[in-house]
């Protein structure tokens, strides 16, 4: 069977980055490896986006990520060439460019399926 790819997105730019990792940690620790692999992703503080071997506080001594926006084939892309796409998102993000609507707009964009409220619920929530 193969597993789903769950990415597990956290820290961000907001005050509550460290909220938002221990958050993720908890959630990392309850997702069913058996079932899912799991792809840590965190967002500094700046904003830049790594790839994580598990939920860190250390999130810049992961390898640095792009981002391919392309709705037809979203992708990601390590600091050594490596691609890889997500079969859901876990936006694990608070404040401001968090649960704003913001990371689900982009995800939206990427064609990316999210766990959570949609970009819309999440504005207008905040």
């Amino acid at each position: 069977m193969t597993k789903l790819k769950v990415g597990i997105l956290y820290g961000g730019r907001s005050v509550e980055h460290g909220v938002s990792i221990n958050s993720a940690r908890n959630i990392e620790s309850y997702i069913d490896k058996h079932l899912y692999e799991t792809l840590c992703i965190g967002i500094s503080t700046k904003g830049v986006w790594y790839l994580t071997p598990s939920v860190s506080k250390e999130i810049e001594k992961g390898s640095k990520l792009k981002l391919h926006l392309d709705a037809e084939n979203p992708r990601f892309e390590d600091e050594k060439g490596n691609l890889f796409s997500l079969d859901v998102a876990f936006p694990v993000l608070h404040g401001t460019d968090g649960e704003d609507g913001s990371i689900q707009g982009l995800l939206k964009a990427m064609s990316i399926p999210m766990v959570g409220t949609g970009v819309l619920g999440s504005s207008v929530s905040m």
